[in-house]
């Protein structure tokens, strides 16, 4: 059956999946986030439930650390295993990391597939579930500025690096058929990601949102929805610093 590993895990819909998993008595659960007080502290919520995880401290920053937690993933996990990817953020301003690269950009689209990358070298994934977001569909790719954030915006660069790693996630399945791919719309739901503490405020005022530890409503979107948005096709490798290297163009 293999293990199955929840990134993101230390808060809002990765912390609510993992304890629900846990609730069900999900053997083989691994559990990753940047945090790793958070990511303890729910470690031992689990254990004394009678579900005892394993955790894996990581960074998705970085392509360099990314590459590093994919590594040690891999040696804690065996063949036949499910990797959710959950991991995300809403930029509040544009950031380059030490890669020279936009920080949303790199965790929300390359930091995960670096960090997948040896899972599936080592042939350790069965099943990859991506969660995603309804507002792909306003995601709007540039090669030469998307991934330097000289397009930065704080709802756009959301949107499209979600989008970035749809598409690329898509090209992945088609090119592994032995894997299950899923990309989906978790619905509207209530965490902290990317809003201050007034955004939060004046969105809970207009919005009907949902706990993630809620049931949801939300459609699954699958390769054939992400294939017909207009663009190019992201990067499924990081450009150079000095300039992008211009990608296929989307199907």
């Amino acid at each position: 059956m293999g293990h199955l590993v929840i990134t993101g895990a230390s808060r809002g819909i990765g912390r609510a999946l993992a304890l629900e998993l846990a609730r069900r008595g999900h053997p083989g659960l691994v559990l990753t986030a940047r945090d790793e007080e958070r990511l303890t502290s729910l470690a031992t919520e689990l254990t004394a439930a009678g579900s005892p995880p394993q955790i894996v401290a990581g960074d998705l920053g970085s392509l360099e650390a990314a590459r590093a937690l994919g590594r040690r993933l891999a040696e804690v996990v065996s063949s036949g295993s499910t990797l959710v990817h959950n991991a995300g953020v809403w930029p509040v301003r544009r950031e380059l990391n030490a890669d020279g690269l936009e920080r949303a950009f790199v965790v929300n689209h390359l930091g995960p597939l670096a960090m997948q990358a040896h899972l599936l070298e080592e042939a350790r994934l069965a099943r990859i579930l991506v969660v995603s977001a309804g507002l792909i569909v306003k995601g709007r790719f540039d090669p030469e500025r998307t991934p330097e954030g000289a397009d930065f915006s704080r709802f756009r660069t959301y949107c499209s690096t979600k989008l970035c790693f749809a598409v690329t996630l898509r090209e992945l399945a088609a090119d592994h058929p032995e894997l299950d791919v899923l990309i989906l719309h978790p619905g509207v739901v209530r965490t902290d990601l990317g809003a201050s503490p007034q955004r939060r405020a004046r969105a809970a005022s207009q919005i009907s949102w949902r706990s993630p530890g809620g049931r949801s409503r939300a459609r699954l979107r699958g390769g054939s929805r992400i294939g017909r948005l207009r663009g190019r096709a992201p990067p499924t490798t990081p450009p150079s610093p000095a300039a992008s290297a211009s990608p296929p163009a989307a199907g």
